[in-house]
C-alpha cells in the first residue's frame, strides 16, 4: 500500500515497463521528487517524466517504499552523494 501524500510513477523511457514504478512526494498534479534517485530519468539524472498513476510488471522500488513509509522527503538530484555513470 502506498502511504498518503505519495504517488506512483513509471518512466516514459523505452523499456521502463519492466523496470521498477518510484514513488514521488507530491500528487498527481505535482508529483514532486522522486524518493530515490533512480527515480530522475532524465538528464542525466536531473529529470523524469512519468506515466502517473502506473505501476510496471516489476513493481515498485523497495528504497523508496522504505523511504515513504519512514515519511523522508524526496531526493534533490543537487545533493546526491554519487556520480552518475
Amino acid at each position: 500500500m502506498i502511504p498518503e501524500g505519495y504517488i506512483i510513477g513509471m518512466g516514459r523511457n523505452p523499456g521502463e515497463d519492466k523496470l521498477v514504478t518510484h514513488l514521488y512526494k507530491g500528487n498527481f498534479s505535482n508529483p514532486g521528487l522522486p524518493m530515490c534517485r533512480r527515480g530522475w530519468n532524465r538528464s542525466d539524472g536531473f529529470a523524469y517524466s512519468i506515466f502517473r498513476g502506473n505501476t510496471s510488471k516489476a513493481g515498485i522500488c523497495r528504497i523508496c517504499l522504505k523511504r515513504a513509509l519512514k515519511e523522508k522527503d524526496g531526493v534533490d538530484p543537487k545533493k546526491r552523494k554519487t556520480k552518475w555513470i
